[in-house]
């Protein structure tokens, strides 16, 4: 099976539905990936420009960036890198004053079980509440 990895913008064109010829070019590679004739991989630096742009850029509120993401994040014939990272990410950036990144390394670390250390204080405050 032929397998494709998309840049950003093609995310970015279906999830605003800003550029109609662009839009019907997602949505036929999502079409053939449901139907199992291609791969869809999405590295982690994908999610992470699609929270960025649509956020600060589109300005959306968290909670509508949210739920773009996590709309990305389940859709099952996507292979994503990080899935389960993200997921819980998101909740931490959602219900936290901490940055997306930020957010997204706590979570990494407690799914390696391993210390984060870090010299941001918001970052550090989040990781001790959660160890708690």
């Amino acid at each position: 099976m032929k397998k494709y990895i998309l840049d950003t913008n093609v995310f970015l064109r279906f999830i605003l539905n800003d550029i109609p010829a662009q839009v019907k070019k997602a949505e036929d590679l999502f079409q053939k990936a449901r139907n199992g004739k291609i791969e869809i991989i999405i590295p982690q630096i994908v999610i992470f420009e699609i929270q960025f742009v649509l956020y600060k850029y589109y300005e959306l509120s968290k909670a509508d960036t949210t739920l773009k993401i996590k709309a990305i994040l389940s859709v099952e014939y996507f292979m994503i890198e990080a899935k389960d990272i993200f997921l819980k990410a998101i909740d931490y950036w959602v219900h936290n004053n901490i940055s997306f990144p930020d957010s997204f390394l706590i979570s990494f670390a407690e799914n390696y079980q391993a210390d984060l250390i870090s010299f941001d204080q918001k970052m550090n405050k989040l990781k001790n509440e959660i160890k708690s």
